[in-house]
């Protein structure tokens, strides 16, 4: 009994010295695992931001398709990132012209997979409902509009602008020009990027040649030729120059 009572602090430290040991373990592999988490979340920014400047700044498709397919090409199948990935490459074939392949990817997607995501949800209905205009399926365009868009909150500045272009655009398709160009007018701000900027001038380009201003309509399918490097909408305003001539 002696023995123990002396052995007992010694067995009492070592015992501290073990748990201490295990409890610096686990705290140094949380640290570990929180900084791992960090830089993943980090590097999605980044990633995401590349995505941004090569699709809304440069308007280099190309390079935004590339860069997409190298973020989200280990996806997995039915995941979020799938989603995302057919969504990104829908918004590329929109912006290359190509409607009907943007319009096969999106019918690919399983949007319950951003259910309780409505920043998701509205990017999501945002593209769609501008893919049905362009077909043009207008009765399908309508319904979202009428039943998704306006039931969802813009959640941010961003999106907020998507909205409101989608709003005018929702105004030019159903015949109500006159207040489209106003709203349109409204938008064209320098704090634009650039495949906004130039895409709510093409609508007015449009409106201006329909209203007998075909200075400014040049003037505007001329800048849009001159900055906007791989959309669509270039070759579009170039066929528009040619009526000039």
């Amino acid at each position: 009994m002696i023995w123990f009572i002396l052995l007992y602090p010694v067995l009492f430290i070592e015992m501290w010295l073990i748990t201490k040991k295990v409890l610096l373990s686990l705290l140094l592999a949380v640290v570990f695992y929180a900084v791992v988490i960090m830089l993943a979340v980090f590097l999605g920014k980044v990633r995401m931001h590349k995505l941004h400047v090569l699709l809304d700044d440069e308007c280099d498709i190309d390079g935004y398709e590339e860069a997409v397919h190298k973020m989200y090409r280990k996806a997995k199948q039915g995941s979020v990132p799938e989603q995302n990935y057919l969504l990104c490459q829908a918004v590329g074939a929109m912006c290359k012209g190509d409607v009907k392949r943007a319009d096969e990817l999106l019918n690919q997607m399983d949007i319950t997979k951003y259910r309780g995501n409505r920043i998701l949800l509205m990017n999501y209905y945002l593209n769609r409902i501008a893919c049905y205009y362009a077909l043009p399926d207008l009765e399908k365009a309508e319904a979202l509009y009428e039943t998704q868009l306006v039931s969802l909150p813009a959640l941010n500045k961003e999106l907020r602008k998507g909205v409101e272009i989608a709003i005018a655009m929702h105004q030019y398709r159903t015949g109500k020009k006159e207040e489209s160009y106003v709203t349109l007018k409204k938008l064209l701000t320098p704090d634009l990027r650039k495949r906004q900027y130039l895409g709510i001038l093409y609508y007015i380009a449009l409106m201006d040649m329909e209203n007998g201003k075909q200075e400014e309509a040049k003037k505007a399918f001329e800048k849009i030729v001159r900055l906007g490097n791989q959309l669509d909408i270039v070759n579009l305003s170039k066929r528009q120059l040619e009526s000039f001539c």
